[in-house]
């Protein structure tokens, strides 16, 4: 039976090639399929190879699709510092057994054991684990929307239904703990650029963060830079604060505990994204 070609979509620039999918394994139920052999065929087993749902069988009918099973690692972290967009594991943060941060304080619904699959991943942290100005690592995943990124890089995914899936474990700071979940800020690096290469009018929406150890810090932004105690590593010099980036973290995600902005310096951020979010407010209706 001939395959059916899907072009990925939403991109500008070259085109990806096309993923090639049979025809039998298109729409909903057979998406559904795919991705249950594709977990399958990931875990351990001690079954012939021979045998439907195994590697080898599954390679022949995902040919030409591109999904990209290997794990990045922190091996290209700079030895001195951690660069928060190629944050580390739990492991790396040797919090990889109970919850080193636990506190006796009432927890809401949480797993109490990890789990850890092809397909699923859940760390054993809880709502109680989580301290205001805490600095976390956790995988970060967005729609690719660079045409230039290649196809053998290790943090992109081609979805056959999605199209580019770009991730990376990227560190973050906790700005809320709700009931159910983080609201928290991403911090970037900007490739280790920095703030610099930034336009003047989007500077407002960034802060620098220097760790407190550092006494020569060079800010570039416009805003004073906040504190950060870190813990086995400082933070890359270039590191900053998006202040308009808020995104909702899960307890249970699988999460390394790296650092802690001081008390003044959460202060400090928590004033700058009420100050950004009135800015936003008063932006006028447009029709």
């Amino acid at each position: 039976m001939a395959p059916t070609t899907h072009k990925l979509s939403g991109h500008t620039g070259t085109q990806s090639p096309a993923v090639a999918i049979p025809r039998h394994l298109t729409g909903s139920r057979a998406g559904t399929a795919l991705r249950n052999s594709y977990a399958a065929a990931r875990a351990p087993s001690t079954a012939a190879q021979s045998q439907a749902g195994t590697p080898s069988h599954l390679t022949s009918r995902m040919t030409n699709l591109q999904l990209n099973t290997s794990v990045p690692t922190t091996s290209t972290v700079p030895s001195a510092t951690w660069n928060p967009s190629q944050a580390p594991s739990p492991s790396a943060m040797n919090h990889n057994g109970l919850p080193s941060v636990a506190s006796g304080a009432a927890s809401g619904t949480s797993v109490q054991q990890p789990v850890n699959t092809a397909i699923c991943t859940i760390s054993r942290w809880q709502r109680r684990d989580y301290k205001h100005g805490q600095i976390i690592s956790l995988p970060y995943h967005t729609p690719n929307t660079n045409p230039n990124v290649s196809q053998a890089d290790p943090n992109l995914t081609v979805s056959p239904f999605y199209g580019g899936i770009y991730s990376k474990r990227r560190m973050m700071v906790v700005l809320y703990i709700y009931g159910e979940a983080l609201h928290c800020l991403p911090i970037y690096s900007f490739g280790n650029r920095g703030l610099s290469h930034k336009p003047g009018h989007l500077k407002k929406e960034y802060v620098c963060l220097r760790n407190s150890t550092d006494k020569n810090f060079l800010n570039e932004g416009i805003r004073k830079p906040l504190e950060v105690k870190m813990r086995v590593k400082d933070l890359s010099i270039t590191s900053t604060l998006h202040l308009t980036g808020g995104i909702r973290v899960g307890f249970n995600e699988d999460i390394a505990f790296c650092g802690r902005l001081t008390e003044k310096s959460y202060n400090a951020a928590l004033a700058l994204w009420e100050q950004v979010v009135v800015d936003a407010q008063n932006m006028p209706w447009r029709n």
